[in-house]
């Protein structure tokens, strides 16, 4: 028994820097040898009196079964040694205080009862609770280990468990280093750790875990007062569910540690003035909310959590409830989709604003954000700080939000969701990053994973600069909401995208300023629109690409509202989408009217005006290369669509429109051109009752002297009013379609009446016609279609068709008015190339005659006839000039050779060609009876050889009296001599 006292005295100075704490260095030891049990102060207990002072060590160390001493009075002592199989109990209302260490191999127990604690008081910077024994405090909260004065110190040895409930510490400033195992086991009452605030423990900390704390009773564990860290395990094993870990006014630097609340449903509770930092979390952890624990109105305040993982089962969430104040700091990861952080608000409760101080969200789980009130926010906004979601990360947001318009900048890798589990109704989730250029000085979210909406959910943008340009923003079913001062710039939009307006959301009136989207490209789903709203002020620039015909820009101006002016600087539109401005209020304008900007519109891409425009004598230069309609879909109702760029030269110093595209005007409504100079390369078309008009201050470039020059003007069905002074050419890249009901006009005459010479295409088609109020010449394409008394009818002027100019007839049949025809009281000159075009099914036969031109005189012939490419095998048109009309005739398909198409060569088409040889046709000048193969200059030997090369196509053979046919050169000796050996005959 000696040998162990002395191993134990050694263990106890060896484990101390100051073996006792106050009274000399040597003392008294005091033996336990009064018998198996029995009171502390009983008589005769002890080998060497009572022990009772800070310099007496007392060893209860029995050789055989054991003994259990009763501490029934106060007691004060240096170092306390218990053998293996022996108790110390400390009774109620009494206090072992000890100036040195414990050497605990058997039990202590305290047994404090309701208004009577029973306590250890530590009297020394260095106690030692060592041992591979059991300290227990029983079942009873009034039990309590505390320091005896401020600086007092116990360390747990790595073999002892220190178990029960009550108190460790007591808020008394006792340090505490533990190396073994504090156990919350008593079903009743629950264990509080409070070691206080002096630093005790070691440097600045007031306890060390490097054992393990757990939680096994019914009831909660409560970590509290100072500074703790943890590197070891802290855990939470009941099994019941009913406890929790609570910690409350403590900083935990869990940086090297491990929290673990199991699998028995209990969890860790952040309460006020918590600090946890660092280590990982396997579990539940939660703050106190109007829904928690202690009561339904607790909640928690000033907690701060920072770098953690979350780690082990699926149920490790991190739960910040409703009312409490948290702020998150550093780097949060959760490794496995099945981990959160769930922020909740339930609805109608003041907000939770979770402050966010510079937070790294990273790994495979969320972060899940209920209600409305459930914010992330800057815990300082006058200093910019930021959120980092990496890839695989989400932010699940049911309602609820990011920012509040204080300087959060936002970097997201991952996804950010606004979800809608309720299919009651939309709910809306908003980020709200402040204007304050947050992540690198010009973005306030940089957004290279995916913003997205899941249902019928509504994600709110506002007051942020969104720089998209890697990142994916997607609608789903349902809305993106761009609010106040929001800019989005750049990367893939999929879904519906909308400003608040006059019938927008959250409230009828509510409308958004000061919105940017820039360089964007419109996805995925047939949905996917940008959709601007009533009196919204919304700038556009950079590129807007849509590639699919369903993918839209909307600008709504409902009627009788304010106009919904969309600013354009520098923006181009291009794919297969289009842009619809909806009302008269709908307007593209320039975004700084005494600066010009441009608007370009690419092959493909839609412009339908339904009323608005585009314009406002601004200085908005507009680049068409696709298509600008102005469309009405009430036919109730007349509707204009203004096109009114301004007379700034505003494309390259003298142009304001370059349409390289389509300007249309259908279902009767109108496009009015005003104060805009346009060069047209591409189409102007009015039909279906639509008008195009140039308006005043209108002009087309290019024109010299009334040249219209380049473009296509078509009216069909509708009029195409080109304003200005009377149009006298039509340029030789110029083409006019006039179509039934359909009218071009210049100067307020029609193009007919206005119009003396083309050079370009004219056609007149649908029955339209065209009445010239001077002498018309044709140097271009002039095509008369069928359906109509004539395509050309005039008074007395006169009609000339150049050696350049090509008339194209389109043949419906045999009467007046179905196919193509010029009927003039003045002269007709023939020249050029007449061709011929069947429509309407007509099939000529044999015989039929058209007559298509009709005038004064007609003189000349066309130098080329371009027969129908459809026409029935075996025929032709033949052109018959007479002096007051030309007619076509058909005929037999002509042989080559077979001169007055009769059907075969022949000696007749010899004797034509001897009776006429060296005869000049030009000028019209053929013999009579020479219909077919018309000569191009002296008949000579072409057409000789044309006979002979030919002959015998109808097996007769030439009548050379016996002479064989020549070689072609000598042809012309040998058939004058065969000729005047017929007349000699």
């Amino acid at each position: 028994m000696s040998g162990k006292r002395l191993s134990a005295g050694i263990v106890s100075c060896a484990l101390s820097s100051v073996c006792l704490s106050s009274g000399p260095a040597s003392g008294q030891t005091f033996n336990w040898i009064g018998g198996p049990s029995g009171d502390w102060t009983q008589v005769g207990g002890w080998d060497n009196g009572l022990p009772d002072g800070p310099t007496d060590d007392v060893f209860i160390d029995a050789t055989a079964l054991g003994v259990a001493v009763d501490l029934d009075s106060d007691r004060t002592v240096r170092d306390v040694n218990i053998g293996d199989t022996d108790i110390l109990d400390i009774e109620a209302a009494r206090t072992l205080t000890v100036h040195g260490s414990i050497v605990n191999d058997g039990q202590i127990n305290l047994q404090g009862v309701v208004g009577l604690n029973a306590q250890i008081t530590v009297q020394s910077t260095d106690t030692v609770l060592g041992g591979d024994g059991l300290t227990t405090t029983l079942d009873s909260g009034n039990n309590r280990v505390e320091a005896g004065f401020n600086g007092a110190k116990l360390t747990i040895g790595a073999d002892h468990t220190f178990s029960g409930s009550g108190f460790l510490g007591g808020g008394t400033n006792l340090g505490i280093v533990n190396n073994g195992l504090i156990l919350a086991d008593n079903p009743n009452n629950g264990l509080t750790i409070n070691p206080g605030g002096l630093g005790n423990a070691e440097g600045a900390a007031d306890f060390i875990n490097n054992g393990t704390i757990r939680n096994t009773s019914e009831q909660d564990l409560l970590l509290t007062g100072g500074l703790y860290r943890n590197n070891g395990t802290i855990e939470n094993l009941d099994l019941t569910g009913s406890s929790n870990i609570v910690l409350t006014d403590i900083i935990l630097d869990n940086t090297l540690g491990a929290i673990d609340t199991g699998f028995g449903g209990g969890n860790v509770i952040l309460d006020d003035n918590t600090e946890l930092r660092g280590g990982t979390l396997d579990g539940f952890f939660s703050t106190l909310g109007t829904t928690g624990f202690p009561s339904p109105n607790a909640v928690s305040t000033n907690v701060v959590i920072a770098d953690v993982t979350l780690t082990g089962g699926v149920s490790s969430a991190l739960n910040i409830n409703s009312q409490s104040e948290v702020t998150l700091e550093g780097g949060f990861n959760l490794p496995a989709a099945s981990h959160r952080i769930i922020v909740n608000a339930p609805p109608n409760a003041p907000q939770t604003r979770v402050a966010i101080d510079n937070v790294t969200l990273s790994g495979l789980g969320s972060m899940d954000l209920f209600d409305e009130g459930a914010l992330l926010v800057n815990p300082v906004p006058g200093t910019p700080t930021s959120l980092t979601i990496e890839d695989d990360f989400l932010i699940d947001g049911i309602r609820g939000g990011i920012g509040d318009n204080d300087n959060l900048g936002v970097i997201n890798r991952g996804t950010i969701q606004a979800r809608n589990p309720f299919p009651s109704g939309p709910t809306a989730f908003t980020i709200d990053l402040g204007t304050g250029a947050n992540v690198d000085g010009q973005t306030d979210l940089l957004n290279e994973g995916t913003l997205q909406v899941v249902g019928d959910a509504r994600m709110v943008i506002a007051n942020t600069q969104i720089d998209n340009t890697l990142g994916v923003i997607d609608g789903g079913n349902g809305t993106v909401i761009l609010d106040d001062n929001s800019e989005l710039r750049g990367g893939t939009l999929d879904g519906f995208f909308s400003t608040l307006g006059t019938t927008g959301f959250p409230s009828p009136n509510a409308v958004s300023t000061n919105v940017v989207i820039a360089d964007v490209t419109l996805t995925g789903g047939l949905s996917s629109a940008l959709n601007i709203n009533s009196q919204s002020e919304v700038t556009l620039e950079g590129g807007f690409n849509l590639p699919s015909a369903s993918h839209r820009i909307i600008v709504n101006a409902p009627p009788d509202s304010s106009e919904t002016r969309v600013a354009i600087d520098n923006v181009t539109l291009s794919g297969l989408g289009s842009m619809d401005l909806f009302d008269e209020g709908a307007l593209l304008v320039n975004v700084n009217p005494a600066v010009a900007t441009s608007l370009t519109i690419e092959e493909g891409f839609l412009v339908d005006g339904i009323r608005g425009g585009i314009g406002d004598n601004d200085n908005l230069g507009v680049i068409n290369r696709g298509t600008i309609q102005a469309r009405n879909p009430f036919p109730e109702t007349s509707l204009t669509f203004t096109f009114n760029p301004g007379l700034g030269g505003n494309i390259d110093g003298t142009t304001d429109v370059v349409n390289e595209g389509t300007l249309r005007s259908i279902d009767v409504s109108e496009m009015v051109l005003l104060n805009a100079t346009v060069r047209n390369d591409g189409v102007i078309e009015a039909r279906d009752g639509g008008t195009v008009t140039f308006g005043s201050n209108t002009a087309l470039t290019n024109r010299s002297g009334g040249l219209l020059f380049g473009g296509t003007y078509i009216g069909h069905g509708g009029a195409v009013d080109l304003g200005g002074a009377a149009f006298t050419t039509l340029g030789s890249t110029t083409e006019v379609v006039i179509g039934a009901d359909g009218d071009v006009t210049a100067g307020g005459l029609s193009l007919g009446a206005s119009l003396t010479s083309s050079a370009g295409t004219l056609r007149i088609l649908d029955g339209a016609d065209a009445e010239p109020g001077n002498d018309f010449t044709n140097a271009g394409l002039l095509e008369l279609g069928v359906g109509s008394d004539y395509g050309i009818v005039a008074g007395s002027v006169d009609f000339t068709q150049t050696a350049a100019g090509t008339l194209l007839l389109q043949l419906g049949g045999t009467g007046n008015e179905v196919h193509g025809q010029i009927a003039m009281s003045g002269d007709v000159s023939l020249a050029g190339t007449l061709e011929l075009l069947l429509a309407d099914g007509y099939v000529p036969t044999l015989g039929d005659t058209l007559a298509v031109i009709t005038g004064d005189t007609v003189t000349g012939t066309f130098d080329a006839l371009v027969q129908p490419i459809d026409m029935p095998a075996g025929l032709a048109f033949d052109v018959n000039v007479f002096p007051a009309l030309v007619e076509l005739q058909v005929i037999a398909a002509g042989i080559a050779g077979d001169y007055n198409n009769s059907g075969q060569v022949e000696q007749a088409d010899l004797d034509f060609v001897l009776q006429n040889w060296g005869v000049d046709t030009s000028g019209n000048n053929i013999p009579s009876g020479w219909t077919n193969d018309l000569p191009d200059g002296l008949i000579d030997q072409a057409e000789l050889d044309g006979v002979l090369l030919n002959w015998g196509d109808t097996g007769t053979p030439p009548d050379l009296r016996g002479f064989a046919v020549p070689e072609p050169t000598l042809a012309l000796p040998l058939l004058l001599a065969g000729l005047l050996k017929r007349r000699r005959a």
